[in-house]
């Protein structure tokens, strides 16, 4: 996830071309259009930058917890922590979420579409 995040420019042009070029099939061109318009949406851009913080500290828990030396407490510990950490940090993380989604809309031009 983050090496979509960090690289999401480069796999929108990535797919432009895709639709634009003659050499790919019918189906290709499709599909490249189809992903490329989900993926220029203000949804998930804020989904994207979401999930990919979030996971990332899961990761680091979940990461721990396979090292055959971890005991209960430990791994209680870290639970508690991401917990705790969540739990105070979570409107600071949706917060920059939503944010990054509107500055790459407004970067490419994307309309955000709010639900109501």
């Amino acid at each position: 996830m983050k090496v979509i995040l960090e690289n999401i420019d480069q796999l929108a042009n990535l797919l432009e071309d895709v639709t634009e070029q003659t050499q790919h099939t019918a189906d290709t061109c499709i599909s490249a259009q189809q992903l490329l318009d989900n993926v220029l949406t203000y949804n998930f851009l804020c989904l994207l930058h979401f999930w990919n913080n979030v996971l990332e500290r899961i990761n680091r828990v979940q990461k721990r917890h396979q090292d055959p030396a971890m005991n209960f407490r430990e791994a209680a510990a870290d639970l508690d922590c991401l917990q705790a950490f969540l739990l105070e940090h979570h409107d600071d993380i949706c917060e920059r979420a939503m944010s990054y989604g509107k500055s790459k809309c407004e970067d490419w031009g994307i309309e955000i579409q709010r639900r109501v």
